[in-house]
């Protein structure tokens, strides 16, 4: 009983430690949490024209916020999705075009703030995609007014700017790449990289499928492409990643043995075995959440198609000297019927004559 009750006390002991850990880390967490919203604002207007719209602050911390305002242009990033922006270099296009009130914004705990943005296009503004960001930093500008905000921006809170300028808009691209990492796999997920590059002057949302047939050129999987519906900014090209998957994998560790056999039970999982063909086949101006059989009827259209190998060899070999076996003991009992026959009928006594 008093085991029993000392057990019990550090049982006890051990979850308050371990919740009041836990309790620090979110609270930690919850004390750097600031969010903004819309995230991106996408609008068509004509030269001469104005816009406006609303960007909501959430203060999510215990402590006030100071956060001052700042506008850049941006351009696509080495990796795909993320928008590069330089707060030093001097404004130019969309920059000079927001307006904003240049006062701090001050946020209380769990508190919330509508920021009005202006948007006025110029009478000579380019026709096609001019792409900026409203960033709320809590680093106040330079005397210059183009100071690099250190944190909110880090953590993302800015919102972007696409806007379609109407007039000569040229829409344009090709699919400079479709690939897989190698020709031969033992099993899924296969991830297909896509490399798509915009020649035009407005940014691209391209959607479609991956159509992947077999050997028998039956249809064994269509996938979705692209549906978070990222952007490929003009004169750029974005990468883009599809898998095809149908389970979960497991992690191979241990000896060989048990990374066999761990292989063996993930290839059974995600099962394939002969030549795929891949087909790509992507298009803009008609976006869809639902897979489609077709690419939009509307926009650029593209294709591409690659072919690739899937030879599960742990799923072969265990299956394959599964059959060695079935077949040997089935020759064997074949032999030992055959031998049993001739030794009955060899003991067998003859019919006696009349």
């Amino acid at each position: 009983m008093e085991r029993a009750k000392k057990i019990s006390f550090l049982v006890r002991g051990f979850l308050v430690v371990t919740l009041g850990f836990v309790g620090v880390l979110t609270s930690i967490t919850t004390a750097q949490a600031l969010t903004i919203s819309p995230p991106s604002i996408e609008f068509t207007a004509q030269p001469g024209n104005q816009a406006d719209f609303v960007v909501k602050l959430y203060n999510e911390t215990d402590q006030k916020q100071v956060l001052y305002i700042n506008t850049t242009t941006f351009t696509s990033g080495p990796e795909a999705g993320i928008p590069v922006y330089d707060f030093a270099a001097p404004k130019e296009d969309i920059a000079t075009w927001v307006k904003l009130d240049p006062a701090p914004i001050v946020l209380e705990p769990q508190g919330r703030q509508a920021v009005l943005v202006t948007v006025d296009v110029p009478a000579n503004a380019g026709p096609g995609g001019h792409y900026g960001v409203v960033a709320f930093s809590t680093t106040p500008p330079t005397a210059e007014g183009n100071a690099k905000p250190q944190v909110a921006v880090a953590q993302g809170i800015g919102t972007l700017l696409f806007v379609k300028v109407e007039g000569d808009v040229q829409e344009s691209a090709v699919i400079t790449s479709f690939s897989v990492a190698k020709d031969t796999f033992t099993q899924l997920p296969i991830e297909f990289t896509t490399v798509y590059q915009n020649t035009g002057n407005i940014h691209l949302k391209p959607v479609g499928n991956v159509t992947i047939t077999n050997t028998l050129k039956k249809q064994s999987a269509l996938l979705a492409f692209n549906e978070p519906k990222g952007a490929t900014l003009p004169k750029s090209s974005r990468t883009y990643k599809t898998t095809w998957q149908t389970g979960q994998n497991e992690d191979l560790y241990g000896n060989g043995w048990n990374r066999f056999w761990t292989a063996f039970r993930n290839e059974r999982k995600n099962f394939a075995l002969g030549k795929y063909t891949a087909t790509l086949s992507v298009g803009t101006g008609q976006a869809t959440s639902e897979l489609a059989t077709t690419v939009p009827a509307a926009g650029v259209q593209s294709s591409a198609a690659i072919s690739f190998w899937v030879l599960p060899w742990h799923v072969l070999v265990v299956y394959g000297v599964g059959l060695l076996v079935v077949l040997f003991l089935l020759i064997f009992a074949i032999l030992k019927y055959n031998a049993w026959i001739r030794r009955r009928a060899s003991t067998k006594t003859p019919p006696t004559g009349e």
